[in-house]
C-alpha cells in the first residue's frame, strides 16, 4: 500500500526541510505501508529548490513560477500523485511538526481498509499545547454554524483518543482515498485559497463519503504563521474590513457566498450573509486573541 504525501509551499525553506526530515525518519520506520512525498514549490525564491535537490533528492518536486495559492498547488499535488501512483494522499502544510508516532498512525488508519477520508488533531506548538481543530460534532445548515467539539485554544487534554465524525475538516493533515481525489476531481479552484478543503469534505459527503477525524494522529502549528485577520488574531480595523475584499482572505465575499449557496439552505442565503457578517464582526471585537 502507498501514501503520497502533498506539500505545497512557498519561501519556508527551514520549516519544510524539518518537516521532510521527520517525514523521512518516520517513513524508514514503517513496513506496512510506502511513503512517498510530493512537494509543490510555487515560486519561493528563497533557496527552497536547491534544498530539496541537496538534502532532499528522493522527493518529488513540482516547480511553478508563482501565483498558485493553496488549492492549485494542491491539484498539482494530486495530479503528480496520480501520476506516480498511490492508494491515498496525504495533505500537509509547510509550517507543521509532526507527532512522534504521526504516520504510524496515518498508516495503520490506511491499512484497515478505512474508505473515508480522516484529518488529524492540530495543536498549537505553544507549551502546553492547545487545540486548533479536533472536529465538528454539529452543523447547523440554515447559518453555516460549525459547532466544534471542543472550543478553539483551550488547553490539550492528552486522553483525547480515537476516531470520530466530522463535517468538516482542514487541509492541514487530511488522508484520503485516491480514488476519492479523483472522482471529486480533486479541490474546487474557485476557492483560491480558503474553503476548498472544506468544500471538498462537504461534496464527498454528497455522495456517501464518511469524514473522520483521528484524536490519535497529531500535528502541532506554529499559529503566528497563519494568514493575518482571523478572528484570534489582532488586527486593525482596515485590515478586518479588506478582509472582506481580498481573494485570498478567509473572509472574501464572493467565496463565502459561493460556499453558502452551494452547502446551505438557498432559501435562506440572505440571513446566511447577514449571520456571516455580524457574527465575524462579533468575533473581531470580542474573541479572545492569542496574537
Amino acid at each position: 500500500m502507498q501514501i503520497n504525501i502533498i506539500i505545497p509551499t512557498f519561501n519556508r525553506k527551514e520549516l519544510l526541510n524539518n518537516l521532510l526530515v521527520q517525514i523521512k525518519e518516520q517513513a524508514s520506520k514503517i513496513t506496512m505501508v510506502t511513503y512517498k512525498t510530493i512537494v509543490v514549490v510555487d515560486g519561493s525564491n528563497d533557496g527552497t529548490i536547491e534544498m530539496l535537490r541537496e538534502i532532499h533528492p528522493a522527493v518529488y518536486v513540482v516547480l511553478h513560477p508563482g501565483d498558485l495559492w493553496y488549492t492549485k498547488s494542491m491539484n498539482l499535488g494530486f495530479e503528480k500523485a496520480q501520476q506516480i501512483g498511490c492508494d491515498y494522499v496525504l495533505t500537509l502544510n509547510d509550517d507543521i511538526v509532526l507527532d512522534n508516532n504521526y504516520l504510524a498512525k496515518m498508516a495503520e488508519i490506511a491499512v484497515s481498509s478505512n474508505t473515508s477520508i480522516v484529518g488529524s488533531l492540530s495543536l498549537t506548538m505553544h507549551q502546553p499545547p492547545k487545540i486548533m481543530f479536533s472536529g465538528i460534532r454539529k452543523y447547523i445548515k440554515w447559518r453555516q454554524k460549525n459547532v466544534r467539539y471542543h472550543r478553539s485554544f483551550i488547553e490539550f487534554d492528552s486522553i483525547l483518543t480515537g476516531i470520530h465524525p466530522t463535517i468538516v475538516l482542514p487541509g492541514r493533515g487530511m488522508l484520503i482515498p485516491a480514488d476519492i481525489v479523483q472522482s471529486l476531481n480533486g479541490f474546487d479552484e474557485f476557492f483560491i485559497q480558503y474553503h476548498s478543503d472544506e468544500d471538498f469534505c462537504l461534496r464527498a459527503a454528497k455522495i456517501g463519503v464518511p469524514v473522520n477525524i483521528s484524536w490519535d494522529a497529531r500535528l502541532y502549528s506554529y499559529v503566528e504563521k497563519t494568514a493575518a485577520a482571523t478572528n484570534y488574531m489582532r488586527v486593525s480595523v482596515d485590515k478586518f474590513i479588506k478582509s472582506f475584499f481580498n481573494p485570498y482572505s478567509r473572509s472574501y465575499i464572493p467565496q463565502k457566498a459561493v460556499f453558502y449557496y452551494r452547502h446551505g439552505i438557498k432559501l435562506l442565503w440572505p440571513i446566511t450573509m447577514l449571520t456571516f457578517f455580524l457574527s465575524n464582526t462579533k468575533a473581531w471585537i470580542f474573541n479572545k486573541k492569542i496574537i
